[in-house]
């Protein structure tokens, strides 16, 4: 059934098999394909196809880093309406090694319009003082820090999440952005074949 709604176009059914084989569920050797498929449902405006594809593309996840297609998906996917792209496009614009590709300011602005559409949890408030330190305004970043890991620290959190944050306020005291580590997108996959019984 998954194939013959990917055959008919369905956007739907290309990003359930597209995430699946492109975070290596079926092994590394066919991210590729998930690409491909995360790509035709990107093309029908999906917008966490669009959410995932410009992840993969800003760290060369299945082919060569493109920022510029990146910040292109990132763009479509924010202007479809898709709220979890909001704070991952923030996020990548502020905290992302590449420094022709910080843009803290248009950070604020994503964030500004979904603040807009849904109260901004903690995790959000990290994304933007991380915006705040990208745009060059680390009083604002500090202020703004203090607050997500406050509000962290009330609904509860793991340890290594408050650990990220703290370090995070102690670089921006420093007037230091926050530079974000490449994540390791077959990481959860592998671990979860490692803990099949053999």
């Amino acid at each position: 059934l998954l194939r013959e709604a990917m055959a008919a176009g369905d956007a739907e059914a290309q990003w359930t098999l597209g995430i699946w084989l492109a975070e290596g569920e079926l092994g590394a050797d066919r991210v590729a394909e998930g690409i491909a498929e995360l790509e035709k449902a990107g093309d029908g405006g999906h917008g966490a196809a669009l959410d995932a594809l410009a992840q993969f593309r800003l760290w060369g996840h299945g082919g060569p880093a493109d920022a510029a297609a990146a910040k292109a998906s990132c763009e479509r996917a924010v202007a479809g309406g898709y709220l979890p792209a909001f704070n991952d496009y923030a996020w990548h614009l502020c905290t992302v090694p590449d420094a022709s590709f910080v843009d803290g300011r248009r950070g604020l602005e994503v964030l500004l319009a979904l603040s807009e559409r849904q109260v901004l949890e903690w995790d959000v408030v990290d994304t933007k003082a991380a915006c705040h330190a990208a745009a060059g305004d680390f009083d604002a970043a500090v202020a703004t820090q203090q607050h997500a890991i406050d509000v962290a620290s009330v609904v509860g959190v793991s340890e290594e999440t408050m650990a990220g944050m703290a370090e995070r306020l102690a670089r921006y005291r420093n007037r230091e952005r926050a530079v974000m580590a490449r994540p390791d997108f077959l990481a959860a996959a592998a671990a979860r074949q490692q803990a099949i019984p053999h």
